[in-house]
């Protein structure tokens, strides 16, 4: 289907259809990984790529709104445990960021209290402000 699409609907040659059988994997992993478990990890990374790529490209406007009314960034993993224990509120989640809810709105008071990362300024330690013993 995807070499149909790239010729523009043509029937792709039996060589192109020959180079889209093949996978090229990279790794740094020693000879004593089999085969076997590279693919099993290369499908783990994918489905991360995956994820992340959804989270980016469906869950953007949730984090806009609330970065705009709140100042705050939704983190993915609390937003994502947030709506797997709370399946009933997804659809008011999406209303209400879709209107544009204020901060004070219930729905972002409870994004911002459970989905959000700290605001806080932590203290980075470097070579010149590390105290010395």
């Amino acid at each position: 289907m995807r070499a149909k699409k790239e010729t523009k609907g043509r029937n792709p040659s039996k060589d192109v259809l020959g180079m889209m059988a093949w996978a090229v994997l990279t790794t740094t992993a020693g000879e004593e990984v089999p085969f076997g478990t590279l693919l099993d990890i290369y499908g783990l990374r994918w489905r991360i790529e995956v994820i992340s790529k959804v989270w980016k490209s469906h869950n953007r406007l949730c984090y806009e709104r609330m970065r705009e009314r709140t100042g705050r960034d939704l983190g993915m993993m609390k937003f994502s445990n947030y709506i797997a224990g709370n399946p009933g509120r997804v659809a008011r989640i999406c209303a209400r960021l879709a209107r544009g809810a204020d901060a004070s709105d219930g729905t972002c008071r409870a994004l911002r209290k459970y989905c959000c990362h700290d605001k806080r300024k932590r203290l980075i330690i470097t070579r010149s402000n590390a105290a010395c013993p």
